[in-house]
């Protein structure tokens, strides 16, 4: 039996950003039939554990039809960044903090955009940054879910694909 693999999504709070991410992901693997090959995970690069997602993220996921899951904020360590496959940054600023962790584990750590997109980090030309709706309107999180949508599940495909799981 195969071994699922863990993919990790990494922004700032984990209130915002990797939990809609997470969710999306969660959504689309079991659209897909493949949810026993991955486990999605997030985390925050600067959080308290333990705190429930912000209000609008979960209100605009409900809204997009997402099974929304008890998400309480998750501190990213060391150990947490150890046991990723993958690891997909909002910003290159948590890419930064990333790789920081693991130095040797950079052939495992992106850009969600710059994954999803195929495209090399140094030579893209263009900001891979999710912008943070975090303290915004319904809307800047409406947006943010949008661009998420675009991403994430062709980023899980590239990774299913890589593993020969899709």
């Amino acid at each position: 039996m195969l071994q699922a693999k863990t993919v990790l999504f990494v922004c700032t709070g984990n209130t915002c950003r990797s939990f809609m991410a997470e969710t999306i992901g969660r959504h689309y693997l079991k659209r897909w039939g493949r949810e026993k090959y991955l486990l999605i995970r997030s985390a925050g690069t600067d959080t308290q554990a333990g705190r429930p997602a912000s209000c609008f993220a979960r209100m605009v996921m409900k809204k997009l039809g997402m099974e929304l899951f008890e998400h309480q904020t998750t501190c990213l360590s060391p150990q947490l960044a150890e046991e990723a496959d993958l690891i997909l940054c909002m910003t290159q600023g948590h890419l930064a903090r990333v790789r920081q962790y693991i130095p040797a584990g950079c052939d495992r750590i992106y850009s969600l955009k710059g994954y999803a997109l195929g495209l090399n980090e140094s030579t893209a030309g263009q900001t891979l940054d999710i912008p943070d709706p975090f303290g915004l309107s319904e809307e800047s999180y409406r947006l943010c879910a949008r661009e998420l949508e675009n991403y994430v599940p062709s980023a899980l495909e590239r990774f299913m694909e890589k593993l020969n799981l899709f």
